[in-house]
């Protein structure tokens, strides 16, 4: 606001009365060297609070990405964990004498964390296909459901009959190289 009217009077009083001109271009000259002083130190201050907002925003980005990362290892980890089971419980069903009951059981166990797993997988898509809305989400988890759990039980059932019928057969394989065995020893002259 001063800075006009200095520079007004400093033209009008050049002419006419030097002390007067020469007070009012003073007073014109720090009044501009005041403004501009002022405008360099707001876009000073601005460029440091953008600069802050980036590091912040470029902070955030990073935990998310953090997070992500963390996240899929965790899936990883939990895939190979899955799979290990399996092949586990594979490999030891079809080379020790087990009991059925308990075969059926781990078998069980099996297919529960693998759906389970495809349900974990299967969550943050639907969250992002439905927007969080109640209703698209039962009904979302619901169609999974019925595809998942006559396939569940249809998996199980095989899974556990041919596990049962090979433990049979390793059973029986078993006793008949007892029965040989035996026959051998009371064959054989004492």
């Amino acid at each position: 606001m001063v800075i006009k009217p200095a520079k007004l009077l400093t033209d009008i009083y050049r002419n006419v009365n030097v002390d007067s001109a020469f007070k009012y271009s003073e007073m014109y000259r720090t009044a501009k060297d005041s403004l501009f002083s002022t405008k360099a130190i707001q876009q000073t201050q601005l460029m440091t609070f953008e600069e802050e907002a980036r590091k912040q925003e470029l902070g955030v980005v990073t935990a998310k990405d953090e997070d992500q990362r963390k996240q899929n290892i965790q899936y990883a980890l939990l895939a190979l964990g899955i799979i290990t089971f399996i092949i586990l419980f594979l490999v030891l069903s079809r080379s020790f004498i087990a009991n059925t009951k308990l075969i059926e059981f781990f078998g069980v166990i099996a297919l529960l964390i693998v759906f389970e797993f495809l349900n974990l997988l299967l969550h943050p898509l639907l969250e992002k296909i439905t927007h969080h809305t109640p209703v698209f989400m039962l009904f979302a988890l619901v169609c999974i459901a019925s595809l998942l759990v006559p396939m569940h039980h249809r998996i199980e059932k095989w899974a556990t009959r041919k596990l049962v019928e090979k433990n049979k057969q390793v059973r029986l394989a078993a006793a008949k190289k007892t029965i040989e065995e035996l026959e051998k020893t009371n064959n054989q002259p004492a």
